[in-house]
């Protein structure tokens, strides 16, 4: 079963082993072992056209969302995929979203 995130996700987490003090060794060892069992989604123009959708949508209620987020959300529904998440409070505002949060112990 193949296993995708996006690039979004992808940069948190440059950004998060570039503050590490061992960052570079970390990156090195991403690039080795992690990157090769994923598969990176391009947010694109279509991605981009499910996002201002939902942005506009949430925004209309009030309920507004991290930018990285919405473009997460938004690759997830263009490609029809579940979103698997630990913090999924604020993704259940996304209308058609499936999700699971993997920090739960019950699904």
């Amino acid at each position: 079963m193949p296993v995708y995130t996006t690039t979004m996700n992808w940069a948190e987490i440059c950004y998060g082993l570039a503050r590490h003090r061992a960052g570079q060794r970390l990156r090195a060892a991403y690039h080795k072992l992690v990157l090769p069992a994923l598969e990176l989604l391009d947010f694109d123009s279509a991605c981009a056209e499910v996002y201002g959708d939902l942005r506009a949508k949430l925004g209309a209620r009030g309920q507004r969302l991290g930018e990285a987020d919405l473009m997460i959300a938004a690759v997830a529904l263009k490609h029809d995929l579940t979103l698997v998440s630990g913090n999924t409070q604020h993704f259940r505002r996304i209308p058609g979203l499936r999700l699971i949060n993997w920090l739960a112990e019950e699904q």
